[in-house]
């Protein structure tokens, strides 16, 4: 297109060359004719030359003109005409892009398929409609014996073989009729092994409907096959073993009718099959005084619970059966599908066991005789061996007195069980009536138990129900027998963990009381089968239980007959190494209680908030019961650090008025747990009660030293407990007056002494730096582990105080690394620093080779304490600074504050005189830091990442204890806690108070510089 318009360019120019040039030539002409004076004639004749040239030359430009026009017209068509090659062009190669790309999927699809059809387990072959194959997979080549190249265009026939040919003809004739074929059969391999196959033949279709040819594919189900017949085998065998069992068993379904019977029920009961089919089992075998025992068997096991009871049933014609009776549920492939019953005829046993005790009785009525005239000398020989101790009498007379005493008491105590059994036996004993406190009798069981269970390490737990009337009418004498039984068999059998006896008010109607009882310790436990013969006379649970732990088998015999005589029965629960439980019922009739005392309405009770701290959980339940009865607010927990993280956490309203703590808790008993809590001036205002099982820890003077306002022995009775709380709660102890250590006796006491501080915290690390230099110690400090270890490498240091979390090498971690490479020249003291108060956290630390074990936020009087403790002064001892008493505040609660001041304070108190302020250096770090460590949390908890809201949250607590801010590190406490468990649903609600919390953090210190 470019050659075409370069060419009409060239023609113009010829053009108006041609016209200049004969324009020219006429003037020159007409000038050389005017000079050569030729004639007139001449000249007309050169003019009309010269007008018809010009003619001629017009006309020529007009035909110019238009061919010039003509080709400018061309020249557009074939540019219009390029543009649309171009466009087809454009067109065809994305045509031919897309066609690769088709090809390319419908390539990797026929990989694809072969990849499946030659993988695939089944056999998987595709035939025409003459029977000749067209594909075949690599495992129906196989089954074939024969390659899948090979098999293309053979004859079904030449290669399955004449015989399964002609078995299949029928099938194939239904294949090309259109319908699909699907059958089982089986085949004998070329190793004589017998398999089972199913095959699927799916006919195929032209786009006019015909038959074309089939798709064939064959599973082997000879794993299946094999294991259906196995279950067969065992249902047959299960089916014989019910049909021919001498047994009477019977299934119910789940609408509790009988689905099934075996002949031995038929034979037992007088019914035939047809007969009992459908109908209610219970109804069938029970009659109206036995069902609803029976109905409650039926429940149970519908329940899933495996029942095992011995009842008496009835025959069709009316005969009673005394029977062993079993009921389980049925479950089937995880779902409960019915029960079974059993049962066994034991009516020649119950027959032959009353003719024995009968002749029980005839020997106990001998045995009351004889037990009498027995125990009358016994009763002299204790009487005068008394009266004999009474007497003066040497070292060693005293000792022969003593044994004989014991000897005697626990003599008369075996006679006396025999009397009671004979008297029982013989139907001689009697119950006297008479009105009691069954609450005081209960409470006296457990304190006449309490100083043994204290000597052996267990927990003596009593706990009477509120409900319980404050006078009953019975015998308390062979009540508190046959409880006085059961907790001394609970102590002797029981070497760990905790004794319980529990009094509950189960009905009251018409002037009568049920109560239940229960006993149940954490002992050595008792076999299924040893229980059977549990509450039998002169037995116990077997042999080599009498001859270690002695007695005569009887005091179980006597309390059972008891109880019945109360109107109860009496069970256990047990299995072996898991402890017992005894239980137990008694009819009592309602007593007239005397006046009860007045209560003063100043000591009332009610609303007051109670926190109970007892790793005991029973313990908990029985102390949270008898405050809930006096309409308090409690709130239980399992240790201490628990206890101080509930106290810090309460709202002004929520503020615990008393403490009840247990003595004995691992990791923070409760004296430490009360010193630790007078410590803490924001929670320091809470009544503390000790409860101990040590009989006597000191006189008042002791138990106010400990930072306890009272202290009771457990068990506890109601009533103490009762008057303990309402002394305690109704007089308000004046505030103690603190006083702060001299700063400046103690300002050398580090000279020439250096300590290594490991933290990575800055605000924490300002913070230790200055409690350190204010008493003179020369302080290095690294940033983590690693920094840690490398610095012991290159210089001693007299002590480090290391924090347990860092990066890169945590604290445990450092540690265990500097105890390897210490040698024998030295030990390096370490203390661990950390925010986590947990049971077992010293423990961690002491395992990994720290010496001592601090925790944050740090208080320079323990600081320096341990300092003394640790490190090897270069000077003359220090005499210890007086530790600070604890502040009693009123009992009215107020709003925490955003800062702790004391803590500023004791920090300001540490500031020699004339030196730069420090606290406000404190204060500035913390608060260009703070905020970039909460968009760190907000991060964390926005990616749900738990260990970055972990540390970042760990991170912020520890600078903000530090200085005080209480109220922001237990936000922060509490998001470190959901970032460790990983619960994080709470968080972004957390993330909101924290930003509050700040803000008036930040006020509070703001004013604080």
């Amino acid at each position: 297109m470019q050659e075409d318009t370069q060419g009409v360019n060239c023609a113009q120019r010829h053009v108006w060359l041609g016209v200049i040039v004969g324009f020219c030539f006429s003037v020159v002409a007409t000038l050389l004719g005017g000079f050569a004076h030729g004639s007139g004639k001449r000249r007309d004749q050169m003019a009309r030359q010269l007008a018809e040239q010009s003619r001629e030359l017009v006309l020529a430009n007009v035909q110019l003109e238009q061919y010039i026009a003509e080709r400018d017209q061309m020249a557009r068509q074939i540019a219009e005409r390029s543009r649309e090659l171009a466009l087809a062009n454009e067109q065809l190669e994305q045509y031919i892009a897309e066609r690769d790309q088709v090809e390319l999927a419908l390539q990797q699809s026929r990989e694809e398929l072969e990849i499946v059809t030659t993988n695939i387990p089944g056999l998987l072959a595709h035939v025409d409609r003459d029977f000749r194959y067209l594909f075949a997979n690599k495992a129906y080549a196989k089954w074939v014996g024969m390659d899948a190249e090979q098999m293309i265009g053979k004859h079904v026939r030449d290669v399955i073989g004449e015989q399964a040919w002609r078995a299949s003809e029928a099938s194939y004739a239904r294949l090309f009729r259109g319908e699909r074929v699907t059958m089982e059969r089986s085949v004998i391999y070329p190793d004589k092994t017998e398999h089972f196959h199913v095959v699927s033949l799916v006919p195929q279709f032209d786009q006019q409907g015909s038959a074309i040819g089939y798709f064939s594919m064959i599973l082997d189900i000879t794993e299946r096959k094999q294991a259906e017949l196995e279950l067969a085998r065992q249902k047959q065998f299960l089916e014989s073993l019910v049909a021919h069992s001498p047994v009477a068993i019977v299934t119910l379904d789940m609408q509790k009718r009988i689905a099934s019977c075996n002949p031995a029920f038929e034979q037992l009961f007088g019914y035939p099959r047809e007969q009992v089919l459908g109908r209610d089992l219970d109804a069938l075998v029970a009659n109206d005084a036995a069902r609803a025992e029976a109905r409650n068997i039926t429940e149970t096991a519908m329940q899933g619970i495996a029942v095992h009871r011995l009842g008496r049933r009835y025959r069709k014609d009316g005969t009673p059966i005394d029977a062993e009776i079993f009921a389980v549920p049925v479950i089937v492939a995880g779902e409960h599908v019915g029960m079974l019953a059993m049962y066994h005829d034991i009516s020649e046993q119950v027959r032959a066991r009353e003719q024995a005790e009968s002749a029980d009785r005839a020997k106990s009525a001998f045995l009351a005789a004889m037990s009498h005239e027995i125990r009358t000398p016994m009763n002299g020989v204790i009487g005068m061996t008394g009266l004999l101790l009474d007497t003066p009498l040497t070292a060693q007379q005293r000792q022969f007195a003593e044994t004989i005493r014991f000897s005697g008491e626990n003599l008369l105590a075996i006679i006396n069980d025999i009397l009671d059994f004979s008297k029982i036996e013989a139907g001689k004993l009697d119950l006297e009536t008479a009105d009691f406190d069954l609450r005081q009798v209960v409470e006296n069981i457990g304190a006449l138990f309490a100083e043994r269970a204290q000597r052996k390490g267990l927990e003596m737990i009593v706990a009477v129900c509120p409900r319980v009337p404050p006078a009953v009418r019975g015998d308390s004498f062979r009540l508190g027998q046959v409880l006085t039984n059961l907790v001394g068999n609970a102590l002797k059998f029981t070497e760990r963990g905790e004794i319980e006896l529990r009094a509950e008010c189960r009905d009251i109607t018409d002037g009568r009381v049920t109560m239940r009882f229960l006993v149940k310790d954490t002992g050595i436990g008792i076999s299924s089968e040893q229980q059977a013969r549990l509450f039998k006379p002169f037995t116990q649970a077997d042999a080599s239980t009498t001859r270690k732990y002695g007695g005569t088998g009887l005091g179980l015999a006597i309390s059972n007959r008891l109880v019945e005589m109360m109107g109860g029965q009496i069970k256990i629960e047990s299995a072996l190494g898991q402890g017992s439980t005894f239980e137990f019922t008694v009819v009592l009739e309602k007593g007239i209680a005397a006046t009860p005392k007045e209560i003063n309405p100043v000591l009332n009770l009610q609303g007051r908030h109670v926190l109970i701290v007892d790793d005991n959980a029973t313990n908990r339940m029985v102390l949270e019961r008898q405050v809930v009865a006096w309409r308090m607010r409690p709130r239980c927990v399992a240790s201490g650090s628990e206890a101080l993280d509930v106290m810090r956490s309460a709202t002004s309203q929520e503020r615990f008025d008393v403490v009840l703590l247990d003595m004995e808790m691992p990791g923070m008993d409760g004296v430490e747990l009360a010193r630790a809590i007078r410590a803490d001036s924001t929670i320091g205002s809470s009544r503390l009660i000790l409860l101990t099982s040590l009989g006597h820890i000191g006189n008042v003077e002791t138990i106010r030293e400990m930072g306890l306002d009272a202290a009771l022995v457990k068990p506890v009775r109601q009533s103490e407990l009762y008057d303990c709380l309402s002394n305690v709660m109704g007089v308000s102890s004046a505030p103690v007056e603190t006083r702060a250590p001299d700063v400046q006796s103690g300002k050398d006491e580090g000279r020439n002494i250096r300590i290594l501080l490991a933290e990575d915290n800055a605000v924490n690390q300002q913070v230790a730096v200055f409690m350190l230099k204010t008493r003179g110690y020369a302080v290095d400090v690294v940033g983590n582990g690693r920094e840690a270890v490398d610095a012991l490498a290159r210089a001693p240091y007299a002590l480090v105080l290391m924090d347990c979390q860092m990066p890169e090498l945590d604290g445990y971690e450092a540690t265990r690394e500097i105890r390897q490479r210490e040698d024998s020249t030295g030990h390096t003291p370490i203390i661990a620093l950390t925010a986590h108060a947990l049971q077992g956290e010293r423990e961690k630390c002491l395992a990994a080779g720290m010496d001592d074990y601090l925790s944050k936020p740090l208080k320079p009087e323990t600081l320096y304490a341990a300092l003394r403790h640790w490190v090897k002064m270069p000077s003359a001892a220090h005499t210890a600074l007086p530790e600070t008493p604890s502040e009693s505040p009123p009992i009215e609660s107020v709003a925490e504050p955003a800062i702790d001041s004391t803590a500023l304070a004791r920090l300001r108190k540490l500031q020699p005189p004339g030196s730069p302020d420090i606290i406000g250096e404190l204060i500035d770090l913390f608060l260009r830091e703070t905020p970039a460590k909460i968009a760190a949390v907000r991060q964390a908890v926005e990616q749900r990442d738990a260990a970055k809201l972990a540390k970042a949250a760990h991170s912020l607590k520890g600078s903000s204890a530090s200085l005080g801010a209480r109220a922001l590190a237990r936000v922060c406490a509490e998001l470190e806690t959901r970032g460790k468990t990983g619960e994080l649903t709470a968080a972004p609600d957390l993330i909101a108070e924290l930003e509050a919390e700040f803000e008036r953090t930040r006020l509070a210190l703001a004013a604080e510089k």
